[in-house]
């Protein structure tokens, strides 16, 4: 069964929107602009995770750091180096930030080409980041609910 299938049975649920499955900044981990580029390879590889927010601490101005932007940077010279040096500012790019009521459908050329989006509130404060990852699991707990039926 699709999950065209499970829709097409009647079922009554709104869409799938970023904010169903978006990272809270307040509960993901995060870097700031002063830690190095060690600290934030550390605690990606402790949490298995590509991107980290960087934040300061009322989520003012975020972005995010990635490790594709950390890995133009030699291990060698990563030590000392701090996250502000690598950081290509994505706050004001309109195709990184959208609404955490935006649908999927909506947002998904965005994650499809960004690999993530900040989330914001509806006075476009910074709320969460929503990723490509967070997405497609969302879309199979939902696949994996439909399939099993109410």
């Amino acid at each position: 069964m699709t999950v065209t299938d499970c829709t097409t049975r009647g079922s009554s649920d709104r869409g799938i929107t970023l904010g169903d499955f978006h990272i809270l900044l307040e509960s993901a981990k995060t870097v700031n602009l002063l830690n190095t580029l060690d600290d934030a390879v550390e605690i990606m590889d402790s949490y298995n995770i590509d991107q980290l927010p960087v934040v300061d601490p009322n989520y003012h101005g975020a972005m995010v750091v990635t490790r594709r932007a950390i890995a133009t940077v030699p291990p060698s010279a990563r030590g000392g180096m701090r996250v502000q040096d690598v950081l290509k500012e994505h706050s004001n790019d309109p195709n990184q930030r959208a609404r955490s009521t935006t649908p999927l459908l909506e947002a998904r050329q965005r994650l499809i080409d960004h690999d993530w989006i900040l989330t914001t509130d509806e006075d476009d404060n910074p709320v969460g980041l929503a990723t490509v990852g967070d997405a497609l699991g969302k879309l199979l707990d939902r696949q994996e609910a439909c399939c099993q039926g109410p």
